[in-house]
């Protein structure tokens, strides 16, 4: 049995390595070990990260991120001269999405494939309304200063 115990937040992604589980035999809950990472995509630094950084952050096999890579368009990360994988913030973001369907809520490979690309046609249509809401919001900001300095 999991036991959420953090406050969902959007930008981070827990990371499970052991769970709370029961012990069928006499019925008691017992806690083997739990450990949850948030991986806060805001807070990222750097341009690029390798497939080992991007594998320990997430906890995946960097052949399971390879796997991916071949079968989500949507994930291309860049490769040096030397053929390294070079994965930036959005190449990140959309490994947490493909993690989110597939590890957590089950999805095949092609069912999160066609939610991945029915989730980027929404938001094509939704990106002229987010740029409008951005610059209103900008602009209720500078009112707001110009009311809280006088």
């Amino acid at each position: 049995m999991f036991i959420q115990s953090q406050v969902y937040n959007p930008n981070t992604i827990p990371r499970i390595l052991k769970v709370e589980s029961s012990n069928t035999e006499t019925g008691k809950d017992h806690l083997v070990k739990k450990e949850i990472m948030e991986i806060e995509i805001d807070k990222l630094t750097k341009l690029y990260y390798s497939i080992g950084e991007v594998s320990d952050m997430m906890g995946l096999s960097t052949s399971l991120l390879r796997y991916w890579e071949g079968e989500f368009t949507e994930l291309k990360p860049k490769k040096n001269r030397k053929g390294d994988r070079q994965f930036t913030k959005k190449d990140i973001e959309v490994i947490v999405s493909i993690h989110k369907l597939v590890k957590e809520r089950g999805f095949t490979i092609e069912g999160a494939k066609k939610e991945l690309k029915e989730v980027q046609a929404r938001l094509k249509k939704l990106a002229p309304i987010i740029k409008k809401m951005k610059n209103i919001r900008k602009e209720l900001l500078l009112i707001k200063g110009q009311i809280d300095t006088k």
